[in-house]
């Protein structure tokens, strides 16, 4: 049971209305479980017993109305007697027929099957009767004898069929009986189970009702009021009350209480001693806070100098920057340009010394017009020398050749002509492409020392920005310890104020402290 007084008072509580409530519960569980158990009994007897009784009986009562109808067809004197007699076997038939189909629903298959195959011996039997009544005279004297036994063969199928259906009632009856028998045995266990728990459950109940008291009994370790007064004594200060305790009792309410008294009494002390203290580590923190509060001001008054000199240099460092960053803007632009300049002289330089290459071919095609010239000049010559052998009949021939020779004489002097002109122009192409090669290595040079001023404007730029970073940077910590100082000014207001306040509450604590009557105080008085 050790466990047991590991628990709170409201656990075991708990725990016994919980044992009481499962007791109750099972009493309740088995109950309901007999109900159901009786009351699927009631459906079988109901639904199985007892109808299938009925079916079997309503069974025999059509059974016994076939009888009956088959001596009104025998007995019928006229074609109407005999047609209702025979609608009469119809309708009991379908009875029978219907109380069969309710047997087998109640009973089962099995139950059913003996009584369905007799009704089919006995349909078929009297099928053959009625169609051999139905051809023998009204008058019963003059029936032929096999009337006689046929209906002796019918009267055999109904009595058989009559005995089947007893017998399915008496064995339905006999199984209503039984189903009686078993509801009313397992109403008797489950009463006597159900009185059994009942009884177990008061007695479970009486017991933790013991075993509770006995555990909070001494769970108090004394009375309720005892505890209540102790607790008050305490409350209102006064330390000075003893606590009376059993014998052995290190686990109660009233060995606690007697605990919580000594150690209360032994803080109380050490903090009358600790608020002495404290009043005079406040005043001495106030002091220091004055000195501290002086020197921070004066901290602040020259970092605020020195905030207002480092923006000064920065904004000189930023101008600087931004110049040099103008002059390499510009450098940049010029080197883009020499770029361009360079690009657009050497095109020349090649373009006039294709044209000086072209100028040399061309003045090999007039050498070849010339050479052409001067061969046509000699066909011309040797055409006339052929006209004048001719005589009268090669005049017009000499007129051609004449034309043709003054024609090659025309060319060959506006090929000289054009040969001069090109000498010259080959001449004067000769000293551009010379001049384009000086004006392309000059550009060249330009180049170089542009891209050098712009390289130089880089790096200017470059050791600006580092400076104007640096500058900022030393401005931004500046900046920051100034406000780091005013913070600082601002904390030491603060704890000043933090200090009077300890050392009022330090002083309030020595009131309150004060209220508390020790065991020595009690003796001195």
């Amino acid at each position: 049971m050790h466990w047991l007084k590991r628990l709170r008072v409201a656990h075991r509580l708990w725990l016994a209305f919980a044992l009481i409530y499962i007791f109750g519960a099972v009493v309740a569980i088995t109950g309901i479980v007999s109900l159901i158990e009786v009351r699927r009994m009631t459906d079988r007897l109901h639904h199985h017993d007892m109808a299938g009784a009925l079916a079997a009986e309503r069974a025999q009562s059509a059974i016994a109305s076939l009888g009956r109808a088959q001596l009104q067809l025998v007995a019928g004197t006229s074609g109407e007697e005999r047609d209702a007699a025979n609608s009469a076997i119809g309708t009991h038939l379908a009875k029978l027929d219907a109380a069969i189909e309710t047997l087998r629903t109640a009973a089962g298959e099995a139950a059913a099957a003996p009584l369905a195959k007799a009704r089919q011996e006995a349909g078929d039997v009297l099928q053959r009767y009625i169609a051999l009544v139905k051809a023998q005279p009204f008058d019963p004297l003059l029936f032929d004898s096999s009337v006689s036994v046929e209906g002796h063969f019918v009267s055999a199928a109904l009595d058989a069929l009559a005995t089947i259906a007893h017998q399915r009632k008496a064995a339905q009856e006999a199984g209503a009986n039984l189903t009686l028998a078993a509801a009313a045995r397992q109403q008797s266990i489950a009463q006597a189970i159900m009185i059994g728990l009942l009884a177990a459950s008061l007695c479970a109940a009486a017991i933790l009702a013991w075993l509770c008291a006995r555990h909070m009994a001494r769970a108090l370790g004394g009375e309720l009021h005892e505890a209540s007064a102790i607790a008050n004594h305490i409350a209102a200060g006064n330390l000075t009350q003893g606590v009376a305790l059993h014998p052995r009792d290190t686990h109660s309410v009233m060995y606690f209480l007697a605990q919580m008294r000594r150690c209360l009494a032994d803080i109380v002390r050490r903090i009358r001693h600790s608020s002495d203290a404290l009043l005079t580590a406040s005043e001495e923190i106030a002091s220091g806070n004055r000195d501290l509060a002086s020197r921070t001001e004066r901290q602040a008054a020259a970092l605020h100098q020195a905030s207002a000199s480092m923006a000064v240099l920065a904004d000189g460092v930023r101008e600087l920057a931004s110049n040099a960053e103008t002059v390499a803007d510009i450098s940049g632009n010029a080197l883009t340009v020499a770029h361009d300049g360079h690009a657009v002289v050497r095109q020349m330089a090649d373009t006039m010394t294709r044209v000086h290459a072209q100028s040399r071919d061309i003045v090999e095609i007039v050498a070849k017009i010339e050479g052409i010239a001067f061969q046509t000049n000699l066909l011309a010559l040797n055409a006339a020398v052929e006209a004048a052998r001719a005589g009268a009949h090669g005049n017009g021939f000499a007129v051609v050749a004449n034309e043709v020779r003054a024609l090659s004489q025309r060319s060959a002097t506006a090929a000289k002509d054009i040969q001069r002109v090109i000498h010259a122009s080959t001449a004067r192409i000769a000293d551009g492409a010379r001049l384009a090669q000086e004006a392309h290595t000059a550009m060249e040079r330009i180049t170089s020392t542009v891209q050098s001023s712009h390289g130089l404007a880089l790096e200017m730029r470059a050791t600006c920005q580092a400076q104007a970073d640096r500058v900022g940077t030393l401005s931004a910590l500046v900046t920051d310890m100034h406000g780091t100082t005013q913070q600082n000014a601002a904390l030491v207001e603060t704890v000043a104020h933090a200090a009077a306040l300890l050392h009022r509450q330090a002083g309030d604590l020595a009131g309150d402290v004060a209220r508390f009557r020790l065991a020595e105080q009690a003796a001195v008085a």
